[in-house]
């Protein structure tokens, strides 16, 4: 479907893409890697060249050479919408950028994350975080947690009143878990990351992690006033975008000023409506309740009111929109195309296709 149009030059190397060793940026990717659409065939440096970031709905963030870098658009052309490769340069507001369902996992248990370790790295990811000074992962207590903390440190959880009931790590619970490789405490909330071991792990492995990742997300179905997953970090909420976009699930990053007296911002992640029943069956399969299973999903009921997705119901979508969705290319609506800037680029061939997906994005490789 993607096969001719322009050839694109430059590639981000912090872009992230799918691999087959799991969620790499672009500048760790080598010769010989196997991407979304292919094999890596050369790879070049190229300095720091002008780049443009294009922002769509969903809070998704496209970054390419400005001049030289090509992509695929969905465009209204004598009423029919189509597919154009154009560079970056001459993207439209009207124009729609497609994502891409990759299903691009690895094969391989990474060191000794298993789905147990993953569930368990879910409830310190999300819940790690920094008071006085002090690292304390703020999460419900759970049995599961106190077992699993118990089995690898040797010693029971020890639970604190620090605002939320939570459990403060000591410097040797830091340098236990860093021994590991599992260094995710942030500097500060707004710096949190999943880590590697999560990122290049197989597909059973990262669902685990997200099951307790997102374990107050599950009730988002009732709208405005359900519970959604909220964090500080936007390059943790991408990387669970990119994560849930690998299992075939769209979902919107949604930035909100608090109502606080700091003012500060909160992200907020959720699903598109039209993937809620695919994100319960993939995330919560074992879990979902047989009163859950006995709810009918109505589609045309939107979880957000608000103006994120394109279009609002699906039902509305023309029949080449809904063809792309078959062929795992997801639509986005253009929201701002920032001025460019100056940041180091590479060349990039795959001459199987020519194509490649960053950052969930369908970007155009060196022919």
């Amino acid at each position: 479907m993607l096969e001719k149009g322009l050839v694109s030059r430059e590639v981000v190397p912090k872009n992230l893409v799918f691999t087959e060793n799991g969620l790499l940026p672009m500048r760790d990717v080598k010769v010989g890697m196997t991407l979304s659409h292919g094999k890596v065939s050369s790879k070049v440096e190229r300095g720091k060249l002008l780049a443009i970031k294009i922002r769509t709905n969903g809070g998704f963030v496209l970054t390419g050479a400005k001049e030289t870098h090509v992509i695929p658009v969905v465009r209204l052309v004598d009423e029919k919408y189509v597919v154009e490769f154009i560079y970056a340069k001459d993207c439209r507001m009207d124009d729609l950028l497609l994502l891409h369902f990759s299903e691009k996992w690895p094969k391989t248990q990474y060191g000794t994350v298993t789905e147990s370790v993953a569930r368990f790295l879910g409830y310190l990811v999300m819940g790690a975080s920094k008071n006085k000074n002090k690292l304390q992962v703020t999460i419900e207590k759970n049995e599961f947690f106190e077992s699993m903390y118990f089995d690898m440190l040797g010693k029971e959880a020890v639970w604190e009143n620090t605002g939320y009931k939570g459990y403060v790590l000591t410097p040797s619970d830091v340098e236990f878990f860093k021994e590991k490789g599992w260094d995710f405490f942030p500097e500060s909330v707004q710096h949190k990351r999943i880590p590697d071991c999560i990122l290049q792990s197989p597909r059973s492995v990262v669902i685990a992690f997200l099951q307790s990742a997102f374990s107050k997300f599950y009730d988002m179905r009732k709208g405005e006033g359900g519970k959604y997953l909220s964090f500080k970090s936007e390059g943790m909420g991408t990387q669970l975008q990119l994560l849930l976009l690998n299992l075939g699930v769209f979902s919107a990053k949604v930035l909100r000023k608090n109502k606080n007296r700091r003012g500060d911002f909160t992200y907020y992640l959720r699903v598109h409506n039209i993937f809620y029943k695919k994100f319960v069956r993939e995330i919560y399969s074992e879990q979902e309740t047989e009163k859950e299973k006995e709810k009918e999903f109505i589609p045309t009921v939107c979880v957000s009111k608000t103006k994120f997705f394109f279009p609002k119901f699906y039902q509305a979508w023309p029949p080449e929109i809904k063809e792309l969705l078959s062929f795992g290319y997801y639509p986005v609506t253009i929201n701002k195309i920032e001025d460019s800037f100056e940041c180091d680029l590479a060349d990039i061939s795959i001459p199987d296709s020519n194509i490649y997906v960053a950052d969930g994005f369908v970007h155009r490789a060196k022919s």
